[in-house]
């Protein structure tokens, strides 16, 4: 998620547009619905007035807030650690929640099937979570806005291997939002870059456990990747219905039906078969 750190500084520094959240506000309230969104993000000095009566309410014993209309939201900003990550990523959602972003899914895809067949994470990580292309600039290969979107450069769209190992990077934050809930992820972000002068390297917590599990994986993708393919069991285009084209084993696609000349019929369908791939099941392939 790096790359987004003079914009942090801006608009920790500047603050956020003055914003007076409408109703009461406890210890249980859920600021991210109890704002109004634009793109699945909170608007951000909702966001922040929000957090600060909700940290009020619970300091208080949880007697309900009412929302002080008058507050400097620059006081918000700063009581509330999480509005600087929340106005940064609103504007990258704003201008990569387009249909551009849904081209080319097919290697966002195959991305998490080869994180799974490389046994270097389950696809059941990525499940109901949106995961589009997007010009990020700035260097920033990859983000994670919220708890169920991700964001992967277009640069990253010609290479196999990269956009598996930053789609690994940002599982991982993806697990820190599960483990320390949205806001959390979204405060403790903050604090770490305002602490190391804006940084989104290593030197923020958040981000060096995201680092070291890509560079753990990266290795096993690449191994995965340089496999030997699998060999056709007969080499010859008049296999009838029902034979095997492939042995059983971890091919490059799990796609149902795929074209294949050495059948008959010119297509070969999908079964399961003994084995484990990552995902706990191997596949053969039959002449359909």
């Amino acid at each position: 998620m790096k790359g987004l750190a003079a914009a942090f500084l801006a608009v920790f520094l500047v603050g956020a547009p003055s914003y007076s959240i409408a109703g009461e506000v406890g210890c249980d309230t859920y600021c991210d619905d109890a704002c109004p969104s634009v793109f699945g993000i909170p608007e951000p000095s909702c966001y922040g007035s929000c957090l600060s009566l909700k940290a009020a309410a619970q300091a208080s014993g949880c007697i309900i807030q009412a929302p002080f209309p008058d507050q400097d939201p620059r006081q918000i900003l700063f009581q509330t650690c999480a509005v600087p990550f929340v106005q940064v990523v609103a504007a990258v959602i704003a201008e990569c929640s387009n249909e551009k972003g849904l081209e080319n899914h097919e290697l966002i895809q195959q991305a998490v099937i080869d994180l799974s067949r490389a046994h270097a994470l389950d696809p059941s990580t990525f499940n109901g979570v949106e995961i589009r292309w997007c010009n990020l600039r700035n260097g920033t290969l990859g983000i994670t806005p919220d708890k169920g979107r991700i964001y992967l450069d277009v640069s990253l769209t010609g290479n196999r291997l990269l956009t598996a190992a930053n789609l690994a990077h940002e599982a991982i934050h993806l697990g820190q939002y599960r483990k320390i809930g949205s806001e959390g992820f979204k405060c403790e972000y903050s604090r770490d870059m305002a602490g190391c002068g804006g940084c989104q390297d290593r030197g923020n917590a958040l981000e060096k456990e995201a680092y070291e599990f890509q560079d753990r994986v990266t290795p096993t993708i690449r191994a995965y990747l340089n496999r030997p393919p699998l060999q056709p069991t007969q080499p010859n285009g008049s296999l009838p219905s029902g034979a095997t084209t492939f042995q059983c084993g971890c091919p490059n696609t799990t796609q149902p039906f795929v074209p294949d000349p050495q059948c008959a019929s010119g297509v070969a369908e999908i079964a399961m078969c003994p084995g484990f791939c990552g995902n706990g099941s191997a596949v053969t392939y039959h002449c359909q």
